[in-house]
């Protein structure tokens, strides 16, 4: 049964479809949510638990992973309430050391307002835009949960993402939205299947949930045999990407080359449209993972429209979801629901497989792809789409992986010596393994009880300090 106010029909595709519309006519667009009524993330998953206890018991000590945790942000909400109501121990991933700290910081003193145990948190540094960085965060996963957790994974929020309205590449020269909140998201979850289903029971599936946004209506023309072919234009027809950043791209350093404030107010529209490629890819990859592995379940998610400082890299937009925040903006805590819903929810270890859930954390029909599949000749089918951009993903991948292993051998490769005779040889130095002569970096690691009294032994904190891949 539905709990907490929230359905299990999906919304009819052509109700659906009025609301992608009008999000296509008008970035003032909010007429789909209500920041008067939403309610906010403590208040949903304190009514979730009090109709439905058995949630909070299938993951209560159980290791969850939040990526994209900020603070005071959405990320930040979502790993609060799994911390403090759900009780599950959680590994926050964020680019900073700082920012993390910080969010604990934060989480222990709403746990102490609150009344509860201190909850059990973990930190670990991780970017986005990095294939480098963000194996070295699956790896120290997995290490957490063989070492505790008797290599099990319950929840996993892929909370992270951007929008660049910037002529950018990733520190692996794709491009920068959907190499981030495509790409990277997919290898992510690739390396922690084997975790979350070692957690699965015949009454529980573990959880994956995807961030994406109402947003990949505008991206229903995502080509996914085009990221294979050119993954610098991050599966946009062709001819999108090259007219705005061509030759602007600088292959120096991930980033490249900055439009000028009238570049950027020009291509608004566009950026918009690639941005939405990204979650169009994002939702469609979902509903793959969720064919592939049905005892889990993966759900992708709008958060809503929220005024954070993150809009100030979209020209022109900020001034409207600031404008819009008297209106209907969604604080963080309200944006926290839909996702909270996908982690926690009893009614998805039964059913909403591969879901798409709308800010109000009901399920929605997403909109239908229009990119052609050179198969039939004809429109994708919403199954088809889901698994040419899974193959896409695997393959630009496996290519980037291949790419680096030959880089680090490339780097560390020395020339034999040449040995003259039998005697020589034995003068020869003994050959020593290293990590750094195999090419890996070191990774200066220092795991720590954090300890501010006799009484406070609450968990480990695992930082991770790595040179950050510039290409």
């Amino acid at each position: 049964m539905p709990y907490a106010g929230n359905v299990t029909e999906v919304k009819r595709p052509e109700d659906c479809n009025r609301e992608y519309e009008k999000l296509k006519q008008s970035a003032f667009y909010g007429g789909s949510q209500n920041s008067l009524l939403a309610t906010s993330a403590e208040n949903y998953v304190y009514t979730l638990f009090r109709e439905a206890p058995q949630a909070k018991e299938a993951v209560k000590g159980k290791l969850a992973v939040v990526t994209g945790v900020v603070r005071g942000q959405v990320g930040h909400h979502i790993a609060l309430e799994l911390a403090v109501q759900a009780e599950m121990h959680v590994l926050l991933l964020g680019k900073s050391e700082k920012g993390l700290r910080s969010v604990v910081q934060a989480v222990r003193e709403e746990a102490s307002r609150r009344g509860v145990q201190r909850p059990k948190l973990y930190i670990q540094r991780f970017h986005i835009a990095s294939l480098d960085s963000a194996q070295t965060a699956a790896q120290q996963c997995e290490k957490l949960a063989h070492s505790k957790y008797d290599g099990k994974l319950h929840v996993c929020v892929h909370h992270a993402s951007v929008g660049s309205a910037e002529a950018k590449l990733t520190a692996d020269s794709f491009e920068y939205n959907t190499g981030c909140n495509f790409l990277t998201t997919h290898n992510l979850t690739k390396q922690w299947i084997p975790l979350l289903r070692h957690a699965a029971t015949p009454s529980y599936k573990p959880r994956v949930v995807c961030t994406s946004s109402i947003g990949h209506c505008l991206g229903h023309n995502f080509v996914p045999e085009r990221l294979l072919s050119f993954p610098k234009e991050g599966g946009a027809p062709a001819g999108y990407i090259v007219p705005l950043n061509d030759e602007r791209i600088s292959e120096a350093e991930p980033g490249g080359a900055k439009f000028s404030t009238a570049e950027k107010l020009a291509a608004v529209a566009k950026v918009g449209t690639q941005v939405g490629r990204s979650k169009m890819a994002v939702v469609a990859d979902v509903m793959h993972w969720a064919k592939l592995y049905p005892e889990l379940n993966f759900i992708s998610y709008h958060s809503g429209s929220i005024a954070t400082g993150n809009n100030g890299g979209m020209p022109g937009l900020g001034p409207v979801y600031h404008l819009k925040k008297l209106v209907s903006q969604f604080s963080p805590s309200q944006g926290a629901r839909s996702a909270l819903r996908a982690a926690l929810d009893p009614d998805f270890n039964n059913s909403m497989r591969g879901a798409y859930l709308h800010a109000d954390g009901n399920p929605w029909t997403p909109m239908t792809p229009s990119t052609i599949d050179p198969k039939t000749k004809r429109p994708f089918t919403m199954e088809s789409f889901a698994e040419a951009c899974f193959a896409a993903a695997e393959k630009v991948l496996q290519h980037r992986f291949a790419e680096l292993e030959m880089e680090q051998q490339r780097d560390t490769y020395e020339p034999p010596k040449l040995v003259l005779d039998e005697a020589s040889a034995d003068l020869q130095p003994e050959s020593r393994l290293t990590l750094d002569s195999c090419g890996d970096q070191f990774i200066e690691e220092t795991t720590a009880l954090i300890q501010s009294n006799d009484e406070d032994s609450w968990g480990a904190w695992i930082q991770e300090y790595t040179r950050e891949l510039v290409r």
